[in-house]
């Protein structure tokens, strides 16, 4: 069972976070490096969400620790190409 919905804006050194759960959304950010992705994965378990499905973008390697992260946490976590859903560049 999916318990929120994290959105995570990765970058070089951090980690922009905004997760959703019942109606409620908190963003806080981290440090892109094994102990940030630990303190992520911690924050979640307090603030009681369990299992979350996880949205990135695709920045190489960047993004593959917490990707990895959290799916060795047990986490759904989908990594996607950001210019394949560039709404701007859709047919009218």
């Amino acid at each position: 069972m999916i318990d929120g919905i994290l959105g995570i804006d990765v970058s070089k050194n951090t980690l922009d976070v905004s997760v959703s759960s019942c109606n409620k959304a908190r963003a806080r950010r981290f440090a892109n490096s094994s102990d940030g992705w630990r303190d992520l994965t911690d924050w979640l378990i307090i603030q009681k969400i369990p299992r979350v499905h996880a949205c990135l973008e695709s920045t190489g390697r960047y993004s593959l620790g917490i990707g990895c992260a959290l799916y060795e946490a047990g986490h759904v976590v989908s990594i996607v190409n950001p210019p394949r859903f560039d709404t701007s560049r859709a047919p009218s």
